[in-house]
């Protein structure tokens, strides 16, 4: 609960505990709306602050009595951004790093270091007694016999297929036609998804000038196409969410792959791509992939998390460990989900995009995106540092220099609204 200096107060505002003077005598219960009374009586105890229920109070006054991170030294910026960078030292001197090297050193600057992990509970993430025997001496890992992707997948039965909503939705469609009446009547079965896409549809990311109010009116304006996207999206948050809450902060999971959606589908726009959306869903699936893994293999993912500093970065340690990678994961699971070959092959190669033969721009647009949202700490997915960069991707993406700092700006506006649509900590 925030606490909000007595200056700063209102009426209306609701106390989120007891009041108390010096003596420990109850002013104002917790829970009571503030009067003028009040206000005047506090001013008269010399209560200096008290605690308020967030609900409903102003974002800007919020963002005043939040406590602002201290500035950081200018040699404890460069020792971070030294360790976040680690994997690119080859690529240091191209102008797109050069340019990212110095937006991240502004921005951390001003926010402060962000000290963000994946693990909930960083005892949860230390080798256990079994994860020690998978190592040698030297403390590398031992190479272990481990299922395939698809052994993987057909264990997760409950994941293997897309969400029920989502389901239900594509078959009504295909029964009847992709009918804007068919897709409001199936969603509106669902009150919490139906509140959601409204929420989402009346938010920043569309900014309509007017309210939407019903299902219907938003698949009119936004296409049958965006909005089943968006069901697709909502679902899977809440479904993976569901099995891996307190032991992963997902939070932090989704938040970095909402950035990675929202850079993808800004970097389509300033390349005037017409299906800009699909973007979204691919960049907030890229990740997917690793979450099967975490509930497939906790001992050997926890352990591996653990070892995020070494000199290679996590997703060349998936390869060396498993024998493949959550690229190849999230791809396996696009497949039985039978999202479209763009997004699959997308997927498949974001961290190596000079695999990609059919769609090697989607590919690259992915690519560029996951390694901003990594190196601007916003959210995480586990990487310590930034995963290795291919300036080849590029040349396919045509972003033009000067561009990063206006996207971050874009794209952090963005994405604190978002994940408070999107993520539910709730079963």
């Amino acid at each position: 609960m925030p606490q909000i200096p007595v200056q700063m107060l209102q009426a209306g505002m609701t106390t989120a505990s007891d009041v108390q003077n010096k003596r420990g005598q109850v002013l104002i219960p917790g829970g009571v709306p503030i009067t003028e009374r009040h206000l005047r009586g506090m001013k008269i105890w010399g209560i200096e602050s008290i605690d308020i229920q967030s609900d409903g109070l102003d974002d800007a006054l919020l963002a005043q009595t939040e406590p602002q991170p201290e500035k950081p030294a200018d040699d404890e910026i460069e020792a971070f951004l030294a360790g976040l960078f680690k994997y690119n030292t080859d690529v240091m001197a191209h102008p797109f790093m050069v340019e990212l090297y110095a937006l991240c050193r502004t921005v951390f600057s001003q926010q402060g270091i962000p000290r963000s992990t994946l693990t909930t509970d960083l005892t949860a993430a230390r080798p256990s007694q079994r994860d020690s025997e998978q190592t040698e001496g030297d403390g590398s890992y031992k190479k272990k016999e481990m299922l395939s992707t698809a052994e993987l997948l057909k264990n997760s039965k409950n994941l293997a297929s897309p969400p029920d909503i989502y389901a239900r939705l594509m078959e009504a469609m295909e029964r009847s036609g992709s009918s804007s009446a068919t897709m409001a009547t199936v969603i509106e079965n669902d009150p919490g998804l139906t509140a959601r896409l409204l929420r989402i549809v009346n938010s920043a990311f569309y900014s309509f000038p007017s309210p939407i109010e019903t299902i219907s009116r938003a698949v009119t304006i936004v296409g049958t196409d965006e909005l089943r996207t968006m069901v697709l999206v909502t679902s899977v948050i809440k479904k993976f969410s569901k099995g891996l809450d307190g032991v992963l902060d997902m939070e932090q999971f989704w938040r970095h792959s909402i950035a990675s959606a929202l850079f993808s589908k800004q970097i389509a726009i300033l390349r005037n791509d017409q299906n800009a959306e699909r973007f979204f869903t691919t960049g907030l699936l890229h990740d997917i992939g690793r979450l099967i893994m975490y509930l497939q293999m906790p001992d050997e993912m926890a352990a591996l998390l653990h070892d995020n500093g070494s000199d290679k970065d996590l997703y060349r340690k998936e390869r060396q460990i498993f024998g493949f990678t959550h690229a190849q994961m999230g791809k396996e699971l696009a497949d039985s989900w039978r999202l479209s070959p763009r997004q699959s092959e997308a997927i498949q190669f974001h961290h190596s995009p000079q695999g990609a033969k059919r769609f090697p721009a989607d590919t690259a647009i992915l690519h560029i995106s996951d390694v901003l949202a990594n190196a601007l700490k916003i959210g995480s997915s586990g990487s310590a540092g930034i995963p290795q960069f291919f300036p080849d991707a590029l040349d396919k993406v045509r972003l033009r220099p000067g561009a990063l700092a206006r996207l971050h700006q874009d794209v952090e506006r963005e994405v604190s609204e978002l994940i408070q649509i999107f993520y539910e900590n709730k079963p």
